[in-house]
């Protein structure tokens, strides 16, 4: 029960916002992304219309991590505004759905779309739809949020890295500008809760519904050609939303590795 930040593990629950909102009416997969963030700006001549929210879940809007400046290399403190400003100058790395490459911005994106069709912010829509109705009860989208003392121990400062081979004590990394791109907070206890749900279909332990059952099979269904990260050797596998599909070990697993820029 000792939360923890979950880095981009983060991406599926922001992956299953906006297929929420796509239940409820209010997102468009298809739909260009600038018609819920018009503040998206390229370089001049870049397709910056024909980049859809799709795009965004499926890592295919051709933009990249080589994109940005210090907020999106967790660098600095910033929204998530400041954030999408940094690549008002940057070009693509391919025509949008053409192109595979995993990067932060296109969940930055995601967030800010969840938040113009919700009518809310990011954390409050998570912490209302996904975490309260799944009963996560130990899961933040503020550190600030974490009770002191927690099981007697301050867990915002329990944090550890690993320095010349040693792990050393160092204070969990939370960036609220990238939060839906990989700075939400949970714990082992309630991410099963949220396994749970996928695996019964889009409902809850207590029986709520939520995601319908096609909405679910969009958000896991294979997409891309894609790579895992060096976290796992970078072996061949499919983006889905929010979510890998499929790997070299056995089966066909639905997984989503998360890293602290600190490791």
């Amino acid at each position: 029960t000792t939360p923890f930040v979950i880095w981009s593990t983060s991406k599926s629950f922001t992956a299953l916002a906006i297929l929420q909102l796509v239940d409820a009416g209010t997102v468009d997969l298809d739909a260009p992304v600038r018609t819920y963030v018009p503040e998206l700006q390229l370089a001049a001549g870049e397709p910056v219309d024909r980049i859809t929210v799709r795009h965004l879940l499926q890592q295919t809007s051709g933009l990249s991590d080589a994109s940005g400046g210090p907020v999106l290399a967790s660098a600095v403190e910033g929204t998530a505004l400041d954030a999408v400003a940094e690549i008002a100058g940057s070009r693509l790395a391919g025509d949008p759905g053409e192109v595979w490459a995993y990067a932060n911005v296109n969940y930055v994106l995601a967030g800010l779309v969840g938040e113009r069709a919700a009518g809310m912010s990011y954390p409050d829509y998570v912490e209302r739809q996904i975490f309260i109705p799944l009963g996560m009860t130990n899961s933040y989208t503020d550190s600030a949020k974490i009770p002191v003392g927690f099981q007697g121990t301050d867990v915002q400062g329990s944090g550890h890295r690993f320095w010349f081979g040693r792990a050393v004590g160092s204070e969990p990394l939370q960036r609220r500008g990238l939060l839906a791109a990989g700075y939400l907070i949970s714990c082992a206890d309630d991410l099963g809760r949220y396994l749970a749900m996928y695996l019964a279909g889009g409902v809850a332990a207590d029986g709520t519904r939520v995601i319908s059952e096609a909405g679910l099979a969009v958000m896991l269904a294979a997409g891309p050609q894609a790579r895992l990260g060096p976290w796992a050797n970078g072996p061949a596998s499919h983006y889905a939303m929010g979510w890998f599909a499929g790997c070299p070990w056995s089966g066909a697993p639905i997984l989503h590795g998360g890293v602290s820029p600190r490791s």
